[in-house]
């Protein structure tokens, strides 16, 4: 089950965050824009607002929160409704698929590699990012998670 919940209740709250902190956006952008193979069809999985989407001028996703699909859908991008376990993707369509912060909100993480696996064309990129539960940023999520919209719902992974 998609968990959707504080993403489509709290669309605003979680643009705030980007706008507030838009320096730590920014760097994670560039952390990210290297991976990113110029000129060729991508997809990115848990697509939200097309924060990232956008200065990687990736054109389509795929979004679980109605909310945030539709703000993605406003902004021009294309936006499949699915869950990263189960692709509403044609097989072996697309060069690179991107993941950011999304892998600790899906149900299992191995079925979604799986599906990742399906939609790239031989010798395709996937590019994930991850908060990795032992980093100094994991261990804060970790305890402020009960406190925290978001990311009481995620479940963090060692890496």
């Amino acid at each position: 089950m998609a968990r959707t919940e504080p993403f489509d209740k709290y669309l605003d709250e979680y643009e705030k965050w980007f706008k507030e902190h838009h320096d730590v956006y920014e760097s994670e952008v560039e952390a990210v824009r290297h991976f990113i193979p110029f000129k060729k069809r991508g997809v990115e999985i848990g697509i939200g607002t097309g924060r990232f989407a956008i200065p990687f001028n990736i054109k389509e996703g795929v979004e679980p929160s109605a909310a945030m699909r539709a703000y993605s859908i406003r902004l021009g991008l294309t936006v499949y409704d699915g869950v990263a376990e189960k692709l509403p993707l044609e097989d072996k369509s697309y060069d690179f698929a991107l993941m950011l912060t999304t892998i600790c909100f899906v149900d299992d993480a191995g079925k979604a590699f799986r599906e990742v696996r399906r939609i790239l064309k031989p010798g395709g990129s996937f590019i994930i990012g991850l908060v990795d539960k032992n980093s100094p940023l994991g261990k804060i999520y970790e305890q402020m998670k009960s406190q925290n919209r978001f990311y009481c719902f995620a479940t963090f992974y060692y890496i």
